[in-house]
C-alpha cells in the first residue's frame, strides 16, 4: 500500500483543527496552520486545541492499543471486516468504538481501552438503510484484499505513533484507509491505498 497526503478526516475528535505532520512515501512533512483573522477565531482554535489536547493525553493513558481492540472486536464477530475504528476518551472510561460489516449489517463493539473488556455489541444498521455513499464503501471494500488492521500497521511504522483513528474513504473512485497516528502530541495522517483483491476471490 502506498502512502499519501490528505486532509483529515470528517470524524469524531480529528475534526479538531491542530498543526498536522503528514506521513507521506515514507517520509514525514509539516505544513503550517491556516491562518484565521480576529480574536473569536483565535480563541476558538485554541479551545479546540486545548480540547484536542486533553483527548490525547487520555489516549496516552490507554493500556489497549487501536490496534488491539480492533482484533479483540473482530474476533467476536467471526468473518466481519472492519469499517472504522477510533478512540473515544470524553466519556467517563476511555473506550474504542469499533464498527464492522458482516453480511447485511453493520455492527459497533465498545472495547474498553483499559482493560480490553467487551463493554457492549450491538447492531447498528442494516446495509439497505444506509445511504449510497457509505453503502459504496463497503462494496469497495469487498475488493481488497488488506484489512483496516494491516493500514494501521503501515501508519504507525510510517509515523513512528500509535493509531488512534482509522477509516474508509473514496477518492476518485479508489477506496483508500485514512489512519491518524499519535505522536508526542503531534497527529501524524496517512492516507493508503490497498490493493485490489486476486480475482475470483471474494471477501
Amino acid at each position: 500500500m502506498t502512502a499519501r497526503k490528505h486532509a483529515l478526516p470528517q470524524a469524531g475528535l480529528i475534526m479538531l483543527s491542530l498543526l498536522l505532520v503528514t506521513a507521506a512515501h515514507g517520509g514525514v512533512r509539516q505544513e503550517p496552520p491556516a491562518v484565521m483573522a480576529g480574536d473569536s477565531a483565535e480563541s476558538s482554535k485554541a479551545s479546540e486545541q486545548e480540547a484536542l489536547q486533553v483527548e490525547i493525553d487520555r489516549f496516552k493513558t490507554a493500556s489497549i492499543s487501536l490496534r488491539e481492540a480492533l482484533s479483540i472486536a473482530q474476533e467476536r464477530q467471526a468473518g466481519s471486516r472492519a469499517v472504522d475504528a477510533g478512540f473515544d476518551g470524553e466519556t467517563g472510561a476511555p473506550t474504542y468504538q469499533v464498527r464492522m460489516v458482516k453480511g447485511n449489517r453493520l455492527w459497533e463493539t465498545t472495547i474498553d481501552a483499559l482493560t480490553g473488556n467487551t463493554i457492549k455489541t450491538a447492531v447498528v444498521s442494516s446495509l439497505d438503510d444506509l445511504e449510497a455513499h457509505d453503502r459504496e464503501l463497503l462494496v469497495r471494500l469487498r475488493n481488497v484484499r488488506p484489512e483496516l488492521l494491516d493500514g494501521i500497521a503501515v501508519a504507525e511504522r510510517a509515523t513512528g505513533g500509535k493509531a488512534i483513528s482509522a477509516g474508509l474513504m473514496v477518492d476518485k473512485g479508489r477506496l483508500q484507509f485514512v489512519i491518524v497516528c499519535v505522536d508526542g502530541n503531534d497527529l501524524k495522517q496517512v492516507l493508503l491505498e490497498p490493493p485490489a483483491a486476486a480475482a475470483g476471490v471474494k471477501r
